[in-house]
């Protein structure tokens, strides 16, 4: 197999930024002008050719792009010849992971972008019904590896009975924020991720509460909340767990940690 050519070059307006790739980090390109300072241009970037005559997508490597801007230095690239363009977002998302994997917010602006229908679909559910992706993935992905590998595949779209059962989930989770003060609250993101994580803990979908069982998790793990993050996590579940008890039934609040 032949070796693949490396290009060089001080032209930096013949690279474009993918839509829906990675944004670059500046904790990243800071790090990367020192070695390129140091050392040069090391590891070549992975382009496409784009539109236009003489351009090319960057499918790995923007961060060194910029770092190598900023020290006024050439740059290398590897050029895969014509991929098509249904598989460049394929090789984005699988070439440009192979430093720092993806989250699947990334996955999901990616495919956004790309106008998959299905993404399209989950974005105007979120924005209906003012929930957060993070949200969304804990009742529609999280624990299926099956719909998870779909989901950074481009190829997911929402089952029609996990949507009926998620809409419940939503009524319940706006229940209970409707009845709690946001301003008592340092995290109020938090607090409804752990509202989401408990509507999630039920004992054979009998229950919303399952309290007996997050009552457990809660004394059994109680001691390893040694972080301020950590420890206001576990007191919102508690002040969830607390809602509408009267006070003989209310778990306490765990001991203060240094620094909270």
């Amino acid at each position: 197999m032949d070796e693949a050519k490396i290009y060089r070059t001080m032209d930096y307006s013949i690279f474009k930024n993918y839509p829906g790739n990675r944004k670059t980090k500046e904790s990243t390109i800071t790090v990367l002008q020192a070695s390129i300072k140091a050392y040069g241009f090391l590891l070549p970037m992975i382009v496409c050719p784009a539109e236009g005559n003489g351009k090319y997508w960057l499918i790995d490597g923007q961060n060194r792009l910029v770092a190598a801007k900023r020290e006024g230095e050439e740059v290398t690239y590897i050029i895969i010849p014509n991929p098509g363009i249904e598989v460049v977002p394929i090789l984005l998302s699988n070439i440009n992971s192979i430093g720092t994997k993806w989250s699947n917010g990334e996955y999901f602006q990616l495919w956004i972008e790309e106008r998959k229908p299905g993404y399209i679909e989950i974005q105007k559910w979120l924005s209906d019904r003012c929930i957060k992706f993070d949200e969304w993935y804990r009742w529609f992905l999280h624990s299926d590896r099956d719909a998870l590998e779909a989901f950074h595949g481009g190829r997911y779209v929402m089952e029609e009975k996990r949507r009926t059962w998620a809409e419940g989930e939503v009524v319940k989770l706006w229940e209970i924020l409707a009845t709690i003060n946001n301003g008592d609250l340092k995290d109020v993101s938090r607090f409804r991720m752990a509202t989401v994580m408990l509507l999630n803990t039920r004992a054979n979908d009998k229950s919303a509460y399952n309290k007996e069982t997050m009552k457990r998790q809660m004394e059994r793990n109680r001691a390893v909340y040694l972080t301020q993050t950590r420890y206001m996590y576990l007191v919102q579940l508690v002040r969830i767990y607390n809602h509408s008890l009267n006070t003989a039934k209310q778990l306490p609040f765990p001991p203060q940690v240094d620094g909270v």
